[in-house]
Order: structure tokens, then sequence, then C-alpha cells
């Protein structure tokens, strides 16, 4: 999916770990894969209510991750970004790293990758308040190998971004400032 929205806070939300629970449980499946719906998953979805400071913080995170992974990309034309998150789940999880994964994990500098992105997460926690799931989740693989209890963190993490749209009245959700492109000049 696109989105077309020039401020980089948004890049960063959605590209934060508390994004995947929201859209893998509003959305729908094709198969047994996920879908991301735009009108479901995006739209509905409950951008934190973030300070200016923590605004530029998650934006200036989102374009260190989306500079880092265009210029590994442009230095190596073969290297991915489905193959470069492979691998950075897989350092997440503790497996062991093929020949394969070696070489994107040395193209890419994944390890940066996962540096950039830990702290783009803990910036996002702290703009929703959830410093306590913060410490529990940010550096961890983003699904767990098999399911935990409902108390776990990645649990919470489950039912909180959701418990936050029905706590927004409509008029709140209508009136958030969202940027939207320029409207042209009314004709002569």
């Amino acid at each position: 999916m696109n989105v077309a929205i020039s401020d980089c806070s948004v890049l960063g939300v959605l590209s934060s770990r508390i994004h995947v629970p929201w859209s893998t449980t509003t959305g729908s499946t094709l198969e047994n894969r996920p879908r991301y719906i735009k009108s479901a998953c995006f739209e509905t979805f409950p951008f934190p209510d973030a300070t200016p400071a923590q605004q530029a913080r998650i934006r200036e995170l989102a374009e260190q991750i989306d500079a880092h992974r265009k210029r590994q990309q442009a230095q190596h034309p073969d290297l991915t970004l489905t193959g470069m998150y492979n691998v950075l789940e897989k350092l997440r999880s503790g497996e062991t790293l093929n020949a394969k994964d070696k070489t994107i994990h040395e193209q890419g500098l994944v390890s940066v990758l996962r540096e950039l992105h830990d702290a783009l997460d803990a910036a996002v926690f702290d703009a929703y308040g959830w410093n306590d799931l913060a410490v529990a989740l940010v550096g961890r693989p983003a699904v767990p190998p098999k399911r935990r209890a409902a108390s776990c963190a990645g649990c919470a993490r489950t039912t909180r971004t959701p418990a936050l749209a029905p706590r927004r009245s409509s008029s709140k959700r209508n009136s958030r400032k969202r940027p939207q492109p320029p409207k042209p000049p009314p004709p002569p």
C-alpha cells in the first residue's frame, strides 16, 4: 500500500511494531496471508497524540531508516527489503544465519537497521505513553514463536492499541489534523 503523506512521522508510526497487531487484527486475509486494507487498517488507526518533540524524534528516525535502506539498496542492486527484514527477524529471534542471510546482513547493514528500528519503536511507545511495553518489547521478535499467556507484554500491546479507538470520539477522530495534499488554486 502507498501512503501519500509528506510527514515522515506518519511513516515512523506505521513502520513501528505497534501498527503490526493493529493491521493484522483489523485487516483481512487471503488464504493464510494477512492483507492490509486501507479503510480498516490505516483510516481507523489511532495515531498517538504525540508532542511536537515526540513527533520530531519519530520523524527523524523514520527518515534515517528510509535513507539507510535506500543507500544500501543503491550500493547493492540485488538487495531487497524483504531479504533485509527477514534477516532482521532472524537476528531478533536468535536464529542462525545461513550464507545467503550473512551476505544480506553485510550488504544491508542489518544490525544498523535493527538499531534504528529499536529506537523508532521506543519513540513510538513513548508517544503512546507505553514505556512499560517498550522495556519488554523493543528489540524482541515481532511475532513470538509460540503464543504466550494473555498477560504477556505482546498481548498487552495487541489489546492496548485497538482499545484506543473506541475511547476517541468520532469528532476527535475526524478532526485529527493529518497532512493533506495542497489544494489547487481557484480558477481565475
